[in-house]
Formats: structure tokens, C-alpha cells, sequence
């Protein structure tokens, strides 16, 4: 998990915080935009905010550049087409693999299989300490026009907003989609249902994935 998915972390925003990950360039993160904003649609402090990591048991702290920030919109609450963020470190970090971004929209499969990654889940422990977590699941239905443009039923629990989830093409795993929330029931480890029990993620793709694009260039 430390080698493979070193690329995933956390955003601490004062006493909140999300998984996030570097993405397509080494000073470049993606997470979800309702991290940097309260449920009124108003702005946190954000310069209360940091990127984390541990590496070999201690944890790593890189400042944000919080002036590139890019969200899908100022209320990322109310639709989850809208709930992810952009924005670039103070600088790269050299010892990580980003994770690779499609090449194109809509790369996701409805009903295959996904891989999610999350940087601190507090449903699971290890010797009282909750390590990133790694979990299968499927993309069980994609409506782009529907608020949970992805319904899945991946585990919700801890810090997984903004966990990346991935599928495997030509033998490289692609950042696909990222989850954003549990909607209805959402109760983790409960078998998925459409209508009661599921939990949401948005695709990599449209104005999210030209966001991160427009965030590599130099």
C-alpha cells in the first residue's frame, strides 16, 4: 500500500478531512470540493488546510497552493457531478507516482469491477491506528444527468470522501472515479440496492478531468 498507492493522503482542514490523492502530475491533487466549503456554500478557512502522508510511520505535511483551486461549483452539496476539487501543492513531490487520468470521458463501465483506495478508513483498524484501505466493489449504475452520477457499494466509512477509484486497462490501473458520499441508507457493509442502500462517487470525466489537465501544465 505505501509503494503502490503512495500517491494517496489526506486534506486536513482544521478538524475535517478527506482523502485525496496526486493525480497526473506530481504536484497536482484531486479530492471532493465539499472539504473547502460549509453546507451553506460558504468558503472554509482555507488557510487552515494541508496535504498528508505517512511514509515509513511518519506523517508528511505539504502546503497547498490554494490560489489554483478549482471546484466544480460553490455548492458541491447538491449535485455530485459538482462535488470534486483541483487545485496544485507549493511543490511537486518527487518520490510519488501520480495516478493516471483517462484519456477520454466516460471511461467507466456500468457494472464493472473498482478498485477503491482510501487514505484512512475508521472501519478498519490495525493495532488502533487506521491505515489507508483498499476495497472491490462495482460501478452499479452511471446516470451523469441523476445527482449521484455514480451509484457504487464500496464502504463509506472514516475519511473515504474523496477516495479514488480505479479500473485496469491494458494491464495500467486508470483513476476512473471518486468517491463522494453515501446516499440513502448508505450503511456500510449492507448489501447494494439503487433504491435504499448506496453510496456515490463521481466519474473522472468532463469538467473534473479538464480541470486536472489544465492543473499539469506547466
Amino acid at each position: 500500500m505505501e509503494s503502490k498507492f503512495a500517491a494517496t493522503g489526506l486534506i486536513i482542514c482544521g478538524s475535517d478531512s478527506v482523502t485525496a490523492q496526486v493525480t497526473g502530475s506530481a504536484n497536482v491533487l484531486t479530492t471532493v470540493g465539499h472539504i473547502f466549503s460549509t453546507t451553506d456554500c460558504q468558503p472554509v478557512n482555507r488557510d487552515n488546510c494541508h496535504f498528508e502522508r505517512t511514509v515509513n510511520g511518519r506523517i508528511k505535511e505539504y502546503p497547498l497552493k490554494m490560489k489554483s483551486l478549482k471546484t466544480g461549483g460553490p455548492c458541491s452539496d447538491d449535485n455530485g457531478n459538482n462535488d470534486w476539487a483541483v487545485l496544485n501543492l507549493e511543490s511537486p513531490i518527487p518520490d510519488v507516482t501520480p495516478y493516471e487520468i483517462p484519456e477520454d470521458d466516460n471511461l467507466l463501465i456500468e457494472g464493472e469491477q473498482i478498485l477503491q483506495i482510501t487514505g484512512m478508513s475508521i472501519n478498519y483498524s490495525v493495532n488502533g491506528k487506521f491505515p489507508k484501505s483498499m476495497e472491490f466493489c462495482r460501478a452499479e449504475q452511471i446516470n451523469l444527468k441523476h445527482q449521484t452520477p455514480v451509484k457504487h457499494g464500496c464502504d463509506t466509512g472514516g475519511v473515504s470522501s474523496g477516495s479514488a477509484q480505479f479500473v485496469k486497462r491494458n494491464d495500467k490501473m486508470i483513476f476512473a472515479s471518486m468517491n463522494i458520499d453515501e446516499k440513502a441508507n448508505g450503511a456500510d457493509g449492507e448489501n447494494y440496492d439503487s433504491e435504499t442502500n448506496y453510496n456515490g462517487a463521481t466519474p473522472v470525466s468532463g469538467r473534473f478531468l479538464k480541470a486536472i489537465r489544465a492543473a499539469m501544465k506547466p
